[in-house]
């Protein structure tokens, strides 16, 4: 599971570290587990991200969303957890074929 003190982490817009997964499978049943990584760091709690939208979405990043974007090889999982319009974390994931993330391959 990730966590949020060391997930792929970006500071200020810069990032400072990145999670890799190199073999995941949706047919497998694999699940990108960020149940630890509180979608909103400002509320009391732990809460879940609600959202999971293409780079591309004119939607406004915000509190509890992740943004993916696919290329060649890779997808990026980038997810925010506060107010501001900068990612918190940053996750890659290798690929042979086109992925794109349904909210259904997290564990929220």
């Amino acid at each position: 599971a990730f966590d949020d003190s060391e997930s792929g982490l970006l500071r200020n817009s810069v990032l400072t570290g990145v999670d890799t997964i190199t073999d995941f499978s949706r047919r497998a049943g694999d699940k990108i587990d960020l149940s630890l990584v509180d979608a909103n760091t400002a509320a009391s709690g732990d809460q879940a991200f609600t959202q999971l939208l293409a780079a591309t979405s004119l939607t406004a990043i915000g509190v509890g969303s992740l943004r993916y974007q696919t290329g060649s090889g890779a997808t990026t999982i980038s997810g925010s957890t506060d107010a501001d319009a900068d990612f918190e974390f940053r996750v890659i994931v290798l690929t042979t074929t086109t992925y794109t993330p349904l909210l259904g391959d997290f564990i929220l």
